[in-house]
C-alpha cells in the first residue's frame, strides 16, 4: 500500500489527435496524421512503446481505454475519475491518478491492479527512467507546492523539494533526466535539476504574446522535445533553449505514433 501524496477539474474535446514528430530534440514540426473520437472528456493521453498502444483516461466515463495507433479499440478497465496517466513500458505498469488515489495496473491485459495508495493532494504524476514515480502535490494545510519522488514498489519517499508554483503537469525528460512542470497559476513552464530541485530555466507569463501562456500543460517526448499545450489559443508550442516558443501543431490532445508522446488536456479551474 503506497503512502499518499487535490484533484483538479478537467475538460477536453472528445477527439484524439495523432501527430508524427521528428526524431531529434527541439525540432517540433508536427503533422496531424490521425484522429478519432474517444468518448466523453478524455483527461489524459499516453503512448505505450512496448506494444504501440494509445491509452486514454476518460474522466466522466470512469475508465481507462486502450487503442491501436489506428484508433481501433483494444481493451478497457474501470477507474474512478481518472485524471492523469503515466506509463512505464519497461516495467509493464500504468499509473492512474484520480479520485484521491494513485493506482498501478499491469499495462498488459487484463490490467490487474498491483498497487494503490491515497494521494489526496497530488495533481500530476510521471515516471523516471529508473522506474521511480514523480508526483506534484500541494500541502493540505499551507497549500505550498512540492515535487516528490517515490519508490514504485514500496511508496517510500526518495526525494522531495518545494517548488515556486503549483504544478498542473510534471514531465521527466528521458534524455537529460531533468524535471519540467507547468503552472496554471503563474502560467509558466519551469525546468529543474532532478537532483536538488534547482531551477535551470523558466519560460512564460500570462498573456498571448511569444512565450506567454494561458493554462499551459507541459510534456517531454522521447527525443527530448519540450512541448506545451495552450488550450485557450488551441496551440501546441515547442520550447527552445534560446527561450523562444514556436508553434508546433494545432492539437489540443495528442501524441505521436512511435516516436514520442504528448500528454495534453484543457483544464478549467
Amino acid at each position: 500500500m503506497w503512502a499518499g501524496a487535490s484533484l483538479e477539474a478537467a475538460l477536453a474535446l472528445g477527439v484524439l489527435l495523432i501527430g508524427l514528430a521528428p526524431a531529434q530534440g527541439y525540432n517540433c514540426s508536427y503533422t496531424l496524421t490521425k484522429q478519432w473520437p474517444v468518448g466523453a472528456y478524455p483527461a489524459s493521453v499516453e503512448f505505450s512503446s512496448s506494444n504501440n498502444t494509445v491509452v486514454v483516461a476518460s474522466y466522466f466515463s470512469n475508465s481507462v481505454t486502450f487503442y491501436t495507433e489506428q484508433g481501433d479499440f483494444l481493451s478497457q478497465f474501470p477507474n474512478t475519475l481518472p485524471e492523469e496517466l503515466a506509463v512505464d513500458s519497461a516495467q509493464d505498469r500504468i499509473y492512474v491518478l484520480g479520485g484521491g488515489y494513485l493506482k498501478a495496473y499491469t499495462l498488459s491485459p487484463p490490467h490487474q491492479l498491483v498497487n494503490s495508495g491515497p494521494a489526496p493532494t497530488a495533481r500530476t504524476v510521471d515516471v523516471a527512467a529508473d522506474g521511480s514515480i514523480w508526483m506534484g502535490s500541494s500541502d493540505p494545510s499551507s497549500g505550498a507546492p512540492s515535487l516528490t519522488r517515490l519508490n514504485a514498489t514500496t511508496g517510500a519517499v526518495l526525494q522531495q523539494f518545494s517548488i515556486t508554483h503549483l504544478a498542473s503537469r510534471i514531465a521527466v525528460s528521458p534524455v537529460t533526466g531533468d524535471l519540467f512542470y507547468s503552472s496554471p497559476i503563474s502560467n509558466t513552464v519551469t525546468r529543474l535539476n532532478a537532483t536538488d530541485g534547482s531551477v535551470i530555466r523558466e519560460w512564460g507569463s500570462q498573456g498571448s504574446g511569444n512565450c506567454q501562456f494561458l493554462y499551459p500543460r507541459v510534456a517531454v517526448d522521447s527525443a527530448g522535445n519540450v512541448l506545451v499545450s495552450e488550450c485557450y489559443r488551441f496551440l501546441l508550442l515547442c520550447l527552445s533553449e534560446a527561450d523562444s516558443c514556436t508553434p508546433a501543431a494545432h492539437a489540443l490532445v495528442g501524441l505521436s505514433a512511435g516516436t514520442c508522446m504528448l500528454r495534453f488536456r484543457c483544464m478549467f479551474w
